[in-house]
């Protein structure tokens, strides 16, 4: 045992007394004390300072190698001792690109970052590793952070049994597990591990000769050679030197490097180590099939080909002949098939090694130190190998075809594999499995190469820096000419034309043309509508609301902005095992209820939103055949290959949303972006919340008129609970003017159709000169006009979008907006002729014949308006009581609304005679806003 003291003195202290009178004298500045390590102590904290009874209670681990310096808090304590090390610090950082902080735990915070800012100052790119042992990764992030520690040394050795060797293999060198999420953003910055330089061995700890068993090199060596982080070994380990070689006390030289025995199958794995890094295999799983055999994976996510390293670990003393081992191992399933054996290798000694000695420990035992160099058990111990087989002359496993339901997949059954040995494989997908996912990911290029150059394709033809880059896909008629298409935003594809880009697989290109066609009230259908939205399509209930997962619950919406929300989270955590990747890993239903849902049935109604052979249905169909393949990939692959083919989905329909706005919102930030794509959400057609139909509406109008606005979602998404009039002229100007929904895109349909259709609905529905404020559902539940203020919301909707015609036409160079133009012309049916409940043709009866409604323009609805409230409005909601509302007193259905701030002759402005071209937007607007704040 080490003592905690060192003093160097020529004699020796032997008592107590002595003790006491060498501290007494001058000669105890002398006395200093050996450095070490406490457990379970705070590293922050410096265990040698005055008020730390570490010594005291002897809790150090102490190092007999080393002393304690004291640099205290500041330079001016011993400005000697900063110095020297000062000078020794940038002397090294001018040597050595990297250096290692050794017991860095034990350092004080502020002495090492002193000494790494003046090593810095001579060598700024120096590389620090360091061995750091806090028991807590925060402590370990504090070290990271204020040191600017690039990686933690680690080292395999630690691990006991084959589990916690496989948790170090996955914690230290598979950042990102099998089938991880690769479609992230690269300017994201989460949470990680720190980077970790792993050994086999190092130098300050037993051999694995003695830890483990001589049997456990060659599996060790292997297995750190598969981890994704870098890693290093110790002079001695493939010399298999079965002792501790003390860095401070050995005095022998290392025997010269031999190109034989071990080295070779070392060398083969190095080469693998850089090869799987620079191949992209950046995916891995670490597993512990059975015994102590480990199948550690690396996965590439560019071509689904994987590296399979299995390893049978000796963590105790073997016998040395291979009869003493049980060689009969449990399949292991691979996904996909064996294609070659990059190296099989295995432990094996000598016949007059067996001959003489019955284990191991009497071999180590027998070995002898050279007095010279430092010798090793590599002399003993063998290391055949082989390199680059075919899989059939391979004797340590055979191969078994396990049937799927993507194809065929091999499955290796070990049939001589004793302890020390290893395997390496390359394994590729089936060629079913293959054809999938170059598929997929051939449209996921296309798809990407469409949004950089729809984004920036005038821009870069204009500068021409990527033009030669991208010259032969400009050129391909796959790929060039539905390119310059989108970008011209041709939005006519024919039928031959759809059929060409499947039959070459290219079901990206067919999206991005038919997305073009898509109308905003569509591309909500797509995008969102929330659980009660969704289970009303066309004009009866049907059970296709939002997909609910299991142990998960409904997503928030039934389109693709539901699932890519969730989607967004799952792959920022890499969360491989939430219940969504689950789901997807067990079943083809998600894929298919997303495509299904934006295609036609054959119950649909002829007012349905989705009708045979619109673009809406054709969309749904290419999502389909996009889809398809997903069913032929592995289980594992299912969850990231879906999240990029969903994601792409998602990001084409934002896309083709944008190009329906105007300019500024195109150019506008992506919190803007975000905003006015967002509004699509609000208004949609909902097959039981119907607004009046219009006059003589165009074919365009008949599916708009179905169309309406939601109060909120999701608890006013349907029914007589989604429309409500001064909620809706509230959000109108935002949802559906300023986002540029006026803007003409589609054949048919004309300048702010969207906006005017629910105007005119609203319009049709007044009475007592008022709109109402619930509207009902169109079908039993009659509107409630029990709301003095929607009506004004409504009349400022009117100026707001008379304003928005305008400011289009002469922004187009255009004259002012002729009569024709004016939505103040358009005729209102007029569904409430009178105010006697009796007359009302809204909702329909089935008792009662039907009857045309009399139409007005509305301009004479505007005037009529506010000639009621000049005269003054005063009744009692029609069947006031608990019929309509249980808990309203009966003075609450009285509506009443007079004009006590002027006294004089009520003037008939009906009776003046009005030109509809006198009606400005202007004068509407001047007297609705004095009128509005007159009332307050």
């Amino acid at each position: 045992m080490w003592h905690y003291f060192y003093h160097p003195l020529e004699e020796e202290v032997n008592s107590l007394e002595e003790l006491d009178s060498l501290l007494d004298s001058d000669r105890a500045k002398w006395v200093m004390a050996f450095n070490g390590w406490v457990m379970t102590d705070n590293p922050l904290r410096n265990f040698a300072e005055d008020s730390c009874c570490v010594y005291l209670r002897r809790e150090l681990i102490v190092w007999g190698d080393s002393v304690k310096l004291r640099y205290g808090r500041r330079l001016e304590v011993c400005p000697y001792l900063w110095d020297r090390m000062a000078q020794y610090v940038e002397l090294t950082a001018s040597i050595f690109h990297a250096v290692r902080l050794d017991n860095c735990h034990s350092t004080p915070l502020h002495v090492a970052q002193y000494f790494l800012d003046r090593a810095r100052s001579v060598r700024p790119n120096l590389y620090i590793v360091a061995e750091l042992f806090t028991g807590s990764e925060h402590l370990d992030n504090i070290f990271i952070n204020k040191l600017g520690i690039n990686s933690l040394i680690r080292e395999g050795l630690q691990a006991g049994d084959v589990r916690q060797l496989s948790g170090l293999l996955h914690r230290c060198g598979a950042h990102l597990p099998a089938g991880a999420f690769s479609n992230q953003p690269e300017f994201t910055l989460r949470p990680s591990l720190a980077h970790a330089l792993l050994y086999d061995q190092t130098h300050d700890n037993e051999a694995p000769a003695v830890k483990r068993s001589c049997r456990d090199y060659l599996p060790s060596a292997g297995l750190v050679s598969m981890t994704l982080s870098a890693m290093g070994s110790t002079r001695g380990y493939d010399e298999m030197v079965p002792h501790h070689i003390n860095v401070v006390t050995e005095e022998r030289l290392y025997i010269p490097y031999a190109q034989e025995k071990f080295m070779q199958p070392r060398a083969i794995l190095n080469k693998l180590h850089q090869r799987l890094s620079h191949d992209n295999f950046v995916h891995s799983f670490v597993s512990h099939n059975f015994n102590d055999v480990i199948v550690f994976s690396r996965f590439s996510p560019d071509t689904g080909d994987s590296v399979v390293l299995i390893a049978h670990s000796c963590f105790g003393d073997r016998g040395l002949s291979p009869d003493c081992h049980d060689h009969g191992q449990s399949p292991i399933k691979l996904n996909g098939v064996v294609t070659q054996v990059i190296l099989q290798a295995r432990t094996e000694f000598s016949e007059e090694v067996q001959k003489c000695f019955a284990n191991e420990w009497q071999l180590k035992q027998a070995l002898a130190k050279d007095p010279h160099l430092i010798n090793g058990l590599v002399g003993q111990a063998l290391f055949p190998y082989k390199d680059h087989l075919k899989v059939q002359d391979s004797q340590f496993f055979s191969i078994r075809k396990v049937p799927v339901h993507e194809g065929v997949d091999d499955e290796i059954i070990l049939t001589d594999f004793p302890p020390g040995a290893l395997l390496v494989l390359q394994v590729s997908l089936n060629p079913q499995q293959r054809k999938a996912f170059e598929h997929i990911m051939a449209n996921i290029r296309l798809q990407r190469l469409y949004r950089f150059l729809l984004i920036g394709l005038t821009r870069v033809l204009a500068s021409n820096v990527l033009l030669f880059q991208f010259d032969s896909q400009l050129r391909s008629t796959s790929c060039g000419q539905a390119v310059i298409a989108l970008h011209r935003r041709e939005s006519i594809v024919t039928e031959t034309e759809e059929e060409s880009a499947h039959e070459d697989g290219l079901e990206a290109r067919v999206l991005n043309r038919i997305g073009m066609q898509l109308s905003l009230v569509e591309l909500s259908w797509a995008l969102f509508r929330c659980d009660l939205e969704a289970a009303w399509h066309g004009n009866r209930e049907k059970c296709d609301s939002c997909y609910d997962v299991p142990r998960f619950g409904a997503f928030v919406y039934a389109g693709f902005q539901g699932i890519v929300s969730v989607l967004d989270q799952v792959r920022m955590d890499q969360d491989m095992g939430h219940p969504l990747c689950d789901n997807l890993r067990n079943g083809y239903w998600l894929p298919d209820f997303l495509a299904h849902r934006l295609q036609s049935t054959p119950d649909l109604p002829e007012s349905a939103l989705i009708q045979p052979g619109t673009a809406l249905d054709r969309f749904g169909k290419a999502c389909e055949t996009l889809y398809n393949p997903l069913k032929l990939i592995p289980d594992y692959l299912r969850p990231s290959l879906f999240d990029l083919v969903t994601s792409s989905i998602h990001k084409l329909l934002v896309r083709c949303a944008l190009s329906r706005m105007p300019q500024w919102v195109r150019e506008a930030n992506d919190k803007v972006q975000r905003l006015c794509v967002a509004s699509l959400q609000m208004y949609g057609r909902v097959g039981n919340a119907r607004l009046p139909p219009l006059h003589a509406p165009d074919e365009q109008e008949v599916i708009l008129q179905n169309c309406s606005i939601a109060a909120g979602l999701p608890h006013f998404a349907e029914g007589m609970w989604r429309s409500w009039g001064r909620d809706t002229f509230i959000a109108l100007p935002g949802i559906l003017l300023l986002s540029g929904r006026y803007k003409r895109r589609l054949r048919g349909m004309n300048n702010l159709q969207e906006a005017c259709c629910v105007i005119l609905q609203y319009a049709g529905l007044m009475r007592h000169g008022l709109v109402p404020n619930l509207s009902g559902d169109g079908a039993t539940v009659s509107p409630r006009f029990n709301c003095r203020d929607a009506v004004w919301y409504w009349l400022h909707s009117i100026c707001l979008y008379e304003e928005a015609v305008l400011n289009q036409r002469v922004g187009q160079g255009l004259q002012e907006a002729s009569p024709i133009q004016s939505i103040m012309h358009r005729q209102v049916a007029i569904y409430f002729p009178s105010d006697d409940p009796a007359t009302a043709l809204w909702p329909p009866n089935q008792h009662r014949a039907p009857t045309t409604p009399t139409t007005k323009p509305l301009y004479e609805l505007v005037l009529d308006v506010l000639q009621r409230h000049w005269d003054g409005i005063d009744f009692l909601e029609h069947n006031a009581g608990s019929a309509i509302d249980e808990h309203m007193r009966q003075e609450g259905f009285r509506v009443s609304i007079t004009r006590p701030w002027i006294n004089r002759p009520t003037h008939n402005i009906t009776s003046q005679k009005h030109s509809a071209d006198s009606i400005t937007s202007t004068c509407l607007y001047n007297n609705a806003s004095i009128l509005c704040r007159s009332m307050v």
